[in-house]
């Protein structure tokens, strides 16, 4: 996926860290969005599976970033969710984020 490669990219220095970080926390947004959103769960299901790759992938960078503990409670936020009370929120990126927060 795209999120693979740019954690590539910034792993190999050619993409500031900042980079990753920024577009993590931008994805948040748009995550956060749309899980109340009516018709939503397509773009739901990327949105957290990007998440899910880029959050995985970039544990060092994230420890290490001032951002860091605000993505792992996001990361612990979504797998303690209710995926029932939210319109376009599935099971199964509730499970990825209960993957994420236990590693």
């Amino acid at each position: 996926s795209i999120s693979s490669f740019f954690v590539n990219l910034m792993k190999g220095g050619v993409l500031e860290s900042e980079k990753i970080v920024e577009l993590i926390l931008a994805l948040i947004v748009k995550f956060t969005e749309y899980i109340s959103k009516e018709d939503s769960r397509n773009e739901v299901d990327e949105i957290g599976a990007n998440l899910f790759i880029l959050i995985k992938e970039s544990v060092d960078i994230l420890e290490e970033d001032e951002s860091g503990a605000y993505i792992n409670e996001f990361v612990e936020s979504v797998a303690n969710m209710n995926y029932k009370k939210y319109a376009s929120l599935t099971s199964k990126i509730v499970f990825k984020f209960m993957d994420l927060s236990e590693e």
